[in-house]
């Protein structure tokens, strides 16, 4: 029988949740409010119920170099978050929560700033490799299609309903950051992305497999994957989180690099889309634990 939620955390501001292998559990890790300055980092989730659930929270909160795995990868129900290098490889569910206003903070503090609901978008999505495998209902980021490319494109969008009241504010869609992923197995893109690497029908024949204590990931990718180097994206190179007022960056307010993937080999400015720099186009068989 599966456990139960393996990390469960409120309010979990400026913690670290690394180097996890996560497996056979109802819920792997579940940030239920008040996820502000939270990293999420270098871990393996397989064989779960559901894999990863942020909830109601505002940001900024930073979710790189993961393996998502299970059947169920990825349930985001907030605004203010950052994937970056992760390889989503199941089902995910990306939706507003409006009837909720919940808490955010001033930066690196539990002092109270402002409630708000969540109204969707802002969110950041860079260098990620999604692969919808057959049973997958949803996987990828054309979920966002709609959403403007930046705020000044949402400002602009709000001013043509001025004067108004609040529901036409709130019938405005809010911006997005989606650049640089790799889409595979009928994974789909948004439709504005500038820069991809998309091939719905390369079969990337993803797997997961237990050997004993170690864990091995197998994948196949297209020829055209080892060269789709992007830029390793950064403190100042991560959009600025619209209604928290705050930037990604470490709990002391010095900056981040997101440069050390899953198997802590450091890359230079420009990294493979994922979480493992070492794969190749073709087929890949490595240890990963």
């Amino acid at each position: 029988m599966p456990a139960s939620n393996c990390i469960k955390l409120h309010a979990a501001i400026d913690t670290q949740i690394r180097h996890n292998r996560i497996y056979r559990c109802s819920l792997g890790t579940w940030l239920d409010w008040q996820a502000q300055g939270t990293r999420v980092r270098q871990n393996i989730y397989y064989h779960n119920g559901m894999d990863f659930f942020v909830e109601v929270s505002h940001g900024p909160f930073l979710i790189e170099n993961n393996i998502f795995a299970s059947k169920y990868a990825l349930r985001h129900l907030s605004d203010g978050g950052a994937y970056v290098n992760n390889i989503i490889a199941g089902d995910m569910l990306v939706d507003d929560v409006r009837n909720r206003s919940t808490p955010y903070h001033l930066l690196h503090s539990t002092t109270i700033k402002g409630m708000t609901p969540v109204y969707g978008g802002d969110d950041r999505y860079f260098n990620n490799i999604f692969i919808s495998r057959e049973e997958a209902k949803h996987c990828g980021t054309d979920m966002y299609d709609g959403h403007p490319q930046s705020l000044q494109a949402y400002i602009d969008d709000v001013q043509t309903q001025a004067p108004t009241d609040l529901e036409g504010y709130e019938a405005k869609k809010t911006p997005v950051y989606i650049n640089n992923n790799a889409y595979f197995n009928g994974a789909k893109n948004y439709a504005d992305e500038a820069n991809k690497l998309s091939d719905p029908s390369f079969d990337s024949k993803f797997a997961i497999e237990e050997r004993g204590r170690s864990l091995y990931l197998t994948i196949n990718l297209p020829e055209a994957y080892t060269g789709f180097k992007v830029p390793a994206k950064a403190t100042d190179t991560l959009p600025h989180v619209r209604i928290v007022d705050a930037d990604f960056e470490q709990p002391d307010g010095s900056p981040l690099k997101i440069n050390t993937d899953l198997l802590g080999r450091v890359a230079d400015d420009h990294v493979l889309t994922g979480p493992i720099q070492s794969l190749n186009s073709g087929k890949n068989h490595i240890k990963i634990w």
